[in-house]
């Protein structure tokens, strides 16, 4: 040891079976061990590269190396990070969150301290829109205007087992939704059964016509009580089919 007269002692090896406490700065070269907890009332200052190892094995390591900070889990089994309530991470210059997840509750991904997407008992809600490169697979998918009365208008694309098969179906609907259009007021579908290899295309809305047109303007009408007009809107009730204009026939 040197205890020297104008600087600070030195020692080569200190050995201690009870607490040694200091009021100015420990510089160690060497390695600190301890049997025993230690406590501190300031901090532990770690230069640049210099990191802190956990485990006997090392399994755990926090450092910092001058440009980015690093958690390495270099042991066996997963890291788990354990809140007591809310896990959140925030920047740090701005306190803008980034992740916030919610005991018994939602997890919410935020971008630029907007929330984007949160999950729920349900599923997901997402503010914005979803791009995909590949692609999107749901049984069913529902658009609709969530606001407040009746959910409309309503777009939906099915896969429905309990009315038609499996069929696929683009729904539309200027009510409350409906899974069966067919038989609910202002509905509408355009679908294909597998069951009987139909595709089928149907309006129960309105009279229940369906309108065929070009250049924004409506050319044919099949009526809901099967009559057919071309260039005509309003075919006679005595005639299935009525045609304003001639009509060329060959064969």
């Amino acid at each position: 040891a040197d205890l020297g007269t104008t600087g600070n002692p030195k020692f080569n090896h200190i050995t201690a079976s009870k607490n040694i406490s200091a009021s100015g700065d420990i510089i160690n070269t060497g390695n600190v061990t301890s049997d025993g907890t230690g406590s501190f009332d300031g901090g532990i200052t770690l230069a640049d590269n210099k990191f802190l190892s956990i485990g006997s094995g090392g399994d755990l390591n926090l450092r910092h190396n001058g440009s980015n900070s690093f958690i390495t889990d270099n042991g066996t089994g997963d890291l788990y990070i354990r809140a007591a309530d809310n896990f959140i991470v925030q920047a740090t210059s701005t306190n803008e969150d980034m992740i916030k997840a919610i005991k018994d509750g939602a997890v919410e991904l935020y971008h630029n301290n907007v929330k984007k997407l949160e999950t729920e008992v349900g599923g997901i809600n997402v503010t914005g829109h979803i791009t995909a490169s590949e692609q999107i697979r749901a049984t069913d998918i529902t658009l609709r205007n969530d606001g407040t009365g009746d959910d409309h208008p309503l777009i939906s694309l099915r896969n429905d087992a309990r009315n038609v098969a499996a069929a696929m179906a683009l729904r539309f609907s200027s009510g409350s939704y409906d899974s069966n259009p067919a038989t609910t007021p202002g509905a509408a579908q355009i679908a294909f059964t597998p069951l009987t290899q139909q595709f089928v295309i149907m309006n129960n809305s309105g009279d229940g016509s369906l309108l065929f047109g070009t250049s924004g303007s409506n050319q044919m009408v099949l009526a809901s009580d099967g009559r057919v007009g071309v260039g005509t809107m309003n075919p006679p009730t005595d005639m299935k089919i009525t045609v304003a204009g001639d009509i060329s026939a060959s064969g």
